[in-house]
């Protein structure tokens, strides 16, 4: 019995002309998702001075980790209200234009980790 939502990777024909090639459906779908944008690698953020605060461009999760941090701030709004997230590293899950303020006395590692 087959699941009806499973994700098949049988290679499917291709036929062009008189070449035939094969494909498989799953890889398919996955180059057109991160060709779309999604499924992207990490990436190291450059953190200016205290309070930085970082925008994201597009939905994903910011990891905060080391250095000397005080306090992490969440903005939905555009910078004009921040809300203290209680922690000073951790992962924060952001939507596009979401912002994430971080002060700190000696610069944390902080990492983008796309959607």
């Amino acid at each position: 019995m087959t699941t009806p939502f499973a994700m098949h990777t049988d290679r499917q024909p291709l036929v062009e002309g008189d070449r035939t090639a094969s494909v498989s459906f799953y890889r398919f779908l996955q180059n057109l998702f991160q060709a779309a944008g999604g499924g992207g690698q990490t990436a190291s953020i450059t953190v200016g001075t205290s309070p930085y605060v970082y925008t994201a461009a597009s939905t994903g999760q910011v990891i905060v980790q080391g250095g000397t941090v005080s306090k992490i701030e969440f903005s939905r709004d555009a910078g004009t209200t921040f809300l203290d997230t209680g922690v000073t590293q951790g992962m924060f899950l952001l939507n596009a234009q979401d912002q994430l303020k971080v002060t700190y006395s000696v610069k944390p590692t902080m990492t983008w980790v796309p959607k």
